[in-house]
């Protein structure tokens, strides 16, 4: 029943990982929505998160017997795996419908408000613009990944460290308060106090 923050350093291959779960999602879960988001497009696209993701179904589609076509949707921030097919002179979609999907937060925190997703990851969310975006941003996102009161997907929050004064300010909050925002709690048996 809960969400995810992550601590990590630098170079510890989240984002391939979380790339990963996004593209399982995509070939293992017909019309699911995995939705990548950071506060800055750059952080999911071109060579972010995203990207990695995107990379994985093209590997797989090539080389895989695993191909699901996205001819329909096939943009730098939004793939879905599907085609159109006309049927008795109709043009209809078909396909998996699995969808994966980047949006950046920096100007509209309640991006993904109305959305029903499978997983969603929050990239950098140490560098995540002004103090209360992020915890505004995850506030707005919470439903997407319930049915009333049933959790049916997942939020995932990771990066490092960055400005205290910033962004950071968020993360470290919820990092260290993960009750207060239904985070799961890890007792810390490493630090002392």
């Amino acid at each position: 029943g809960y969400n995810l923050i992550v601590g990590k350093s630098r170079r510890k291959g989240y984002s391939y990982k979380s790339g990963g779960i996004g593209a399982k999602n995509y070939y293992t879960k017909p019309m699911s929505l995995t939705i990548y988001t950071a506060y800055e497009k750059k952080y999911l696209y071109p060579g972010g998160l995203f990207t990695m993701s995107k990379n994985y179904t093209d590997f797989i589609n090539a080389n895989t017997g695993l191909a699901q076509p996205a001819d329909k949707v096939n943009r730098q921030d939004h793939i879905k795996a599907s085609y159109e097919e006309t049927v008795d002179g109709v043009v209809v979609e078909k396909g998996f419908k699995s969808e994966m999907v980047a949006y950046t937060m920096k100007d509209n925190p309640d991006a993904l408000r109305g959305k029903d997703a499978e997983d969603i990851f929050f990239e950098e969310s140490g560098a995540f613009g002004s103090p209360g975006l992020l915890q505004s941003a995850y506030a707005a996102s919470v439903d997407c990944v319930k049915a009333g009161p049933v959790k049916t997907g997942m939020i995932t929050l990771f990066g490092t460290s960055g400005d205290m004064e910033g962004g950071t300010y968020d993360y470290a909050d919820m990092f260290s308060r993960p009750a207060a925002f239904d985070l799961f709690a890890v007792q810390n048996i490493w630090d002392k106090g």
